[in-house]
Order: C-alpha cells, then sequence, then structure tokens
C-alpha cells in the first residue's frame, strides 16, 4: 500500500483486507458500503483505512454522531482541528448539499508537506453517519480523488442498527459509574499534569471536568499556568464500529469524545489509556 509520510488516525492493531472490491456490512452501526476495485483496506476501532498499491494517499471512513447538518458542520471543524499524529487540518470551504450531507474541501499541513483533501459526510436517518474523507498531498490531488469519495458514499446503504452484545455489555459495565484519568510527569526542571473526571449517569447524562497544569523550574523558583474545562455536562451512549465499542459523549458546548473502549486483566481502557472506573458517579 503506497500512503505518504503522514497517518491519521492510528490504525494500529487493525486488520488488513487485501482485496480487489469488498461490500462492508456493519450491522451494530447500521451501514453497508462498497470499497471500489484495486483499493484495500484496514479495519480499525476508529475509522477503516482504504489504500492503494499505486495511488497515492489515503481514504478514511469513521463515525460521526451529528442528527442535523448544524451539527455536523461543528463535528466536522472539531474532528478536523483534533487530527494529531502531526497532521493540521482545516476546512477551506464546507457547505450542505442537503439536509442530510455535507460537503467539505480540507486544507492543512504534515511537517513541511501540504495536505489537501475531500470528504462526504452522510447522516443516517437513524441518527450519527459516515464521515468519508480522501487525503493526499496538494501537489498529487486531482479530481480522481474527490470522484473516489463520491463513487464510495453513493454505494452507502443505512438501516436500524442492531444491538450488538458489545454494546450492552459496556453499557451495563459503565452506567452509574464515574471514570477518572490521571497522569503527571516531574524532574529537576518542572513537569507537567492532567486529570479528566466523569460520572456516566444511567439515564444517559454524563457531567465531569478535565484539567491539566505545567510547572517550569526558574532558577531556583518554580512557576507555572493551569487550565481546564470547568464543568461539562451533556449525554452519553455506547456505539459500535467495525466491531468495536466506543463510549460516545456529547457536551453541550459543542465537545465531542469518541473513545474506544477496551478492557484487559480488568482494567479499562478509553482510546488506549487506562482510566479508573468506580461506582460513585454523582447523578441527580
Amino acid at each position: 500500500m503506497m500512503l505518504i509520510s503522514f497517518s491519521y488516525p492510528d490504525n494500529s492493531g487493525a486488520k488488513e483486507k487485501q482485496v480487489q472490491s469488498a461490500t462492508i456490512h456493519d450491522a451494530a452501526a447500521g451501514f453497508s458500503l462498497e470499497i471500489p476495485d484495486g483499493w484495500v483496506y484496514q479495519v480499525g476501532a476508529e475509522a477503516i483505512m482504504v489504500g492503494h498499491n499505486t495511488m497515492p494517499g489515503f481514504i478514511l471512513i469513521s463515525p460521526v454522531s451529528a442528527n442535523n447538518v448544524d451539527e455536523l458542520s461543528n463535528e466536522i471543524q472539531v474532528s478536523l482541528m483534533q487530527a494529531g499524529n502531526g497532521l493540521s487540518l482545516y476546512p477551506e470551504s464546507i457547505q450542505a448539499r442537503d439536509e442530510r450531507t455535507v460537503e467539505v474541501i480540507v486544507q492543512g499541513q504534515s511537517g513541511f508537506q501540504l495536505i489537501r483533501g475531500y470528504s462526504l459526510n452522510i447522516i443516517s436517518l437513524w441518527g450519527g453517519g459516515l464521515s468519508i474523507i480522501a487525503l493526499v498531498t496538494a501537489e498529487l490531488f486531482s479530481d480522481a480523488y474527490p470522484a473516489l469519495v463520491e463513487q464510495i458514499a453513493g454505494s452507502v446503504q443505512f438501516f436500524e442498527p442492531e444491538q450488538a452484545k458489545e454494546v450492552q455489555y459496556w453499557q451495563n459495565r459503565l452506567a452509574g459509574n464515574r471514570l477518572t484519568y490521571s497522569s503527571s510527569h516531574y524532574d529537576t526542571s518542572g513537569g507537567w499534569s492532567e486529570r479528566s473526571e466523569f460520572h456516566l449517569c444511567p439515564d444517559g447524562s454524563v457531567h465531569g471536568s478535565s484539567s491539566s497544569g505545567v510547572s517550569v523550574d526558574r532558577g531556583g523558583a518554580f512557576g507555572g499556568s493551569h487550565g481546564g474545562s470547568g464543568q461539562m455536562q451533556g449525554q452519553w451512549r455506547i456505539k459500535s464500529f467495525s466491531g468495536h465499542a466506543a463510549i460516545q459523549a456529547k457536551f453541550n458546548d459543542g465537545t465531542i469524545y469518541r473513545l474506544p473502549l477496551s478492557e484487559q486483566n480488568g482494567n479499562i481502557y478509553l482510546g488506549g489509556q487506562r482510566w479508573f472506573v468506580t461506582k460513585d458517579a454523582q447523578c441527580m
């Protein structure tokens, strides 16, 4: 698979399907689509990555949580800003085609490389939907990439999602619990710390906070700064994508978290990071 030297998202542990063409049917997420002839794909917890042996760049197919085009436009912008892995992306233009589809021209940078992309984002009648985005270095971008996105988007069929066992398991496992994550590092020159805490209530509401701090040794005296989100309130639920359960939280300020869930030796991991789960959520 020929990919340019940036990666988004981390599909580590993904299973690659070396096929000429294929139908992807995800009963728990409520969609099916066709992979174009000559392309191969990897299925990960956060996205399906589609690539080609000779054509540079890649296509990413990932879930969205929005239920209308206004929410979708906001979610797209937030997702691009949170791309990570060395990518800096932003929408050059964003336009609603109809009440269920948003088209985006993407620009950005990865190191010294200029990036260009095209995406279609589609809302399902059952809520949520799919984002399909093609990314490649700017000098190699051509009409072929929007055409590929259009081809995949044209094959998408939505249907009512089936209740997956992993969704029910995690819903029961986490409802009424408090989730806490903390991390820190300090040495003689200073350090940093971060802490997040969320209360997942049985009625589907979530509230919590996130904070971080940095301290620096200024010639024998320590100075620092602290930041935080304050109190965050919203709604949470468990969603499935490509056979992986994830916690989805939408907060009133527009912030959206979607973190794949896993469990090892009784420890809970969200997005690959260990969180502590305790049965003392503060719910009304």
